[in-house]
């Protein structure tokens, strides 16, 4: 045999889970009774609605900083703010209005609000209340729903599960495995 030298390669096939990368949690703040939810399984992206309370929507806008306040003239400045003001730019309700977010709540972030409040038919007032708008890192995969339609709805409330839609694979690791590191190439293999 003709000798070869080459990389070593160790193969170990292992059971594994396939899932979804998880994300902080759908917490819900307005008081009422929920008139409308998703299906498990369906994608909310940014601008699209969570849920419905009383029939008034709770819209996914994209962020890191929870909103702990009502938006409305007056208010001080803050990353809630800037986050919002990036959404309406995202979702072209700022245009000719602003393209940066700046943190300060001024007339234009109101007449932005005005405009994504008359694009999704609700009703028109320049500012948000507290709750109508959650803040997670992107989109979600909807999962197992914790309330029904036509329970009321209280603040603290998960109303379902959520995890990101990046898809996870995990495999649990012992002493019996040969060592990894990160970085290292893997194959999957679906049954």
């Amino acid at each position: 045999a003709t000798v070869v030298r080459t990389d070593l390669a160790t193969t170990v096939l292992t059971g594994a889970t396939l899932g979804y990368a998880p994300t902080d949690p759908v917490v819900n703040h307005l008081p009422g009774t929920y008139t409308q939810l998703p299906q498990v399984g369906d994608v909310i992206a940014t601008g699209q609605v969570l849920y419905r309370v009383d029939n008034q929507p709770v819209v996914l806008m994209t962020g890191t900083t929870p909103a702990w306040r009502p938006f409305a003239a007056g208010m001080t400045d803050g990353p809630d703010v800037a986050e919002l003001q990036s959404n309406l730019i995202a979702l072209g309700d700022a245009v000719r209005l602003f393209s940066r977010a700046s943190g300060h709540f001024d007339v234009l972030t109101v007449d932005a609000i005005e405009r994504w409040q008359r694009a999704e038919a609700q009703p028109v007032t320049g500012q948000i209340a507290l709750g109508q708008v959650v803040f997670l890192a992107a989109s979600v995969l909807v999962g197992p729903e914790s309330v029904a339609i036509g329970q009321a709805a209280s603040p603290g409330d998960l109303p379902y599960q959520v995890t990101t839609t990046a898809r996870t694979v995990t495999v649990p690791l012992n002493p019996n495995l040969p060592p990894v590191s990160v970085g290292e190439a893997v194959s999957i293999v679906l049954p």
